[in-house]
């Protein structure tokens, strides 16, 4: 063949584009996703224990799907766990992005942990339900809690941010880094590990410091008095969620 030829024959070829070429065409002709990409990028480099890269692949699909910046991944999954997002629900995976509005669900045995930003980590028991209202990293955010249990864990000291959880029985207003709600022995239990917490349910409301609990019955009635909860009761209220 000659060389005339040969040149013929790449002018006329269909030009191809790869996979990470397309992505950032895409990107860069959209820059306000380039710029929530940024952002997302910071979470994705925060690093997960299970499926960095698929985590990363679904942050910036969804991203590039929705225009919505995610606001976190679900970073370990055991048993039966589901996203439900636009009243549409699906089995999810560790790495699997999520959006505010989105709802985890767990299933019997089940424990799901979801990492929000850099640093803020939620862990769910088996048989719970916990939607995201709203979550800024370093903003704080607010959460709904259906059912089951919960423990939410901030790795950052120091000035906390206000996060608010809705629960069945009022609301739990926080400044802490480590707190627990859920159902145990037949109530309501809230326990501040770290920092300090406002329970309000009934019409009554009660403040508890580092190590204090407190117990919400029937909705109609306020919360127990802050007491001190006892190493065993921590340990079993902690075993729900872990």
């Amino acid at each position: 063949m000659s060389d005339t030829q040969r040149q013929g024959e790449r002018a006329s070829a269909p030009h191809r584009l790869d996979s990470d070429q397309l992505g950032s065409d895409r990107l860069n002709a959209h820059p306000l996703i380039a710029r929530r990409w940024l952002l997302l990028a910071g979470i994705t480099a925060a690093g997960l224990a299970a499926g960095p890269a698929r985590a990363a692949t679904d942050l910036i699909a969804t991203l590039v799907a929705t225009g919505q910046a995610g606001v976190g991944t679900l970073e370990a999954a055991t048993g039966e766990v589901l996203l439900e997002r636009a009243a549409a629900g699906a089995p999810a995976a560790a790495g699997t992005a999520l959006l505010p509005g989105d709802s985890i669900r767990t299933g019997k045995g089940a424990r799901a942990v979801l990492l929000l930003g850099a640093a803020t980590r939620l862990r769910l028991g088996a048989d719970a339900r916990l939607r995201i209202d709203r979550f800024e990293a370093g903003e704080g955010g607010a959460f709904t809690l259906v059912e089951g249990a919960l423990l939410y864990e901030r790795i950052v000291r120091g000035a906390q941010p206000e996060v608010t959880v809705t629960a069945p029985f009022g609301s739990v207003i926080v400044r802490g880094t480590r707190f627990f709600i859920g159902r145990i022995d037949g109530a309501y239990g809230v326990l501040v590990l770290r920092g300090s917490a406002r329970v309000s349910a009934g019409g009554g409301t009660v403040t508890l410091e580092p190590g204090e609990g407190t117990e919400v019955f029937p909705a109609e009635i306020g919360p127990e008095p802050p007491r001190p909860w006892s190493e065993a009761r921590m340990r079993h209220a902690l075993a729900l969620v872990e």
